[in-house]
């Protein structure tokens, strides 16, 4: 969107299918398409692979997705990737353009029920964001923990998270 900044899912549509001639229908199609639960970050454990959301479900955990982009393609996501079986569709939290607001908004909301929060990405700019978040709430006696996310990166990928977060669970 040339006036917010945010990503906008028809108009990236209708430029594809200039540059390619076809219908912007058929390219939203193919692309939709390609969403599966293959697409979900996955977690090795004991010897097979399973999708992150499905670990966390395993160990009693009610993630968050917390998104920034078109509402209406990154609800596409959720549903096509499968990542709704896993999150309740009232944790989806998708931005348009200033994702810390919306991430202030979740801890402000956890902040009532819980004292921890644990918030992962995979944009260094936003973990960065989130330690500053962490500061202003460990006054007000809410930890926030943060893990940089990096799937080509086998010690930040989700199996790493997931040993990492299982480490932060014992030790409580």
């Amino acid at each position: 969107d040339p006036h917010t900044g945010a990503f906008n899912w028809g108009g990236s549509l209708d430029n594809i299918a200039r540059g390619l001639q076809l219908e912007s229908r058929d390219i939203d199609l193919a692309i939709t398409n390609a969403f599966t639960p293959d697409c979900l970050s996955t977690v090795r454990l004991d010897h097979s692979d399973v999708s992150l959301l499905q670990a966390l479900q395993a160990i009693k955990i009610d993630p968050h997705i917390w998104t920034v982009g078109d509402p209406k393609w990154q609800a596409t996501k959720f549903e096509r990737s499968g990542a709704s079986e896993f999150v309740r569709s009232d944790h989806f939290h998708c931005s348009k353009a200033n994702k810390s607001e919306e991430l202030i908004k979740i801890i402000h909301s956890l902040s009532k029920k819980v004292s921890k929060i644990i918030v992962v990405d995979d944009k260094e700019n936003n973990i960065q964001d989130v330690r500053r978040l962490a500061d202003e709430y460990r006054k007000k006696e809410i930890q926030i923990g943060d893990f940089y996310m990096n799937l080509n990166d086998p010690q930040a990928d989700g199996t790493a998270f997931f040993i990492w977060l299982l480490q932060q669970i014992s030790e409580e």
